[in-house]
């Protein structure tokens, strides 16, 4: 009779194991991730803070994406040099979908300007050559 109670536990066993229910933690959810995208100047590095941290260079088109991203809080920050954008930041939250933001604008920003000055004599003309070419006359003070 020992011989037919061990059997039957021993079974019992083997069953309850295969049927998973070894008591082992339950499979585990999947991860829904989404994707943040936009329009800014080709080649315009575009940073994102927030709930993750990134950066990626617009396409030649201009287009860009962070993907794999959870629900959060985010901030896209574009740079290029030479450039200024409008806005100069976008706050996004991902909350169960996508998200498309609208553009930025790049604004090339100017050269700086500089001045030549000095003395010479009274009503002297000085010529300017080189990167770029101009012509003044001295002041009756000799300054120009």
């Amino acid at each position: 009779m020992k011989t037919v109670k061990l059997l039957l536990v021993m079974l019992f066993s083997i069953g309850v194991s295969a049927c998973g229910g070894g008591g082992g933690d339950p499979p585990p959810t999947p991860t829904t991730t989404h994707t943040i995208s936009g329009t800014a100047s080709a080649g315009a590095t575009l940073n994102l803070s927030g709930s993750a941290i990134a950066n990626t260079t617009a396409a030649a088109d201009g287009t860009y994406s962070f993907n794999n991203l959870a629900n959060g809080s985010y901030t896209i920050t574009p740079t290029l040099l030479g450039s200024t954008f409008t806005p100069t930041s976008q706050a996004v939250t991902v909350s169960g979908a996508n998200v498309s933001v609208p553009a930025f604008t790049a604004v090339a920003n100017p050269a700086p300007t500089y001045t030549i000055s000095g003395t010479a004599s009274a009503g002297a003309t000085l010529n300017l050559s080189g990167s770029a070419i101009a012509n003044t006359t001295a002041a009756a003070d000799g300054t120009y």
